[in-house]
């Protein structure tokens, strides 16, 4: 079980979840500069403006990757996101110590 990776941005949060991810690419060969697995943090949010990278994400075929909005678009975006971030933090600690969690 791998860690939700959180890319945020003023206008623009991402996550990535490794363990829904199918490698399809669409995201790199949709827009190439916010999503290059080349660099460490390889989603880069400053690349592109927030609605670009909202509709290359809406192209993930996996689920892999979700966006949330700042909180003047969006204002249940910051509890969607903490839930994410929380419900991945249990699978993760349950991986860890055998419990069988949600999985």
């Amino acid at each position: 079980m791998k860690r939700l990776q959180v890319y945020p941005a003023p206008e623009i949060t991402v996550t990535f979840d490794p363990n829904v991810c199918k490698h399809s690419g669409v995201c790199l060969m949709t827009l190439p500069a916010v999503f290059d697995v080349r660099r460490a943090r390889w989603i880069d949010v400053d690349a592109a403006a927030a609605d670009r990278i909202a509709d290359a994400i809406d192209r993930c075929p996996s689920g892999a990757l979700k966006y949330y909005r700042n909180a003047s678009r969006d204002p249940d975006a910051a509890d969607r996101l903490k839930a994410a971030v929380d419900a991945n933090a249990k699978a993760l600690a349950d991986a860890a110590d055998g419990s069988p969690g949600e999985r």
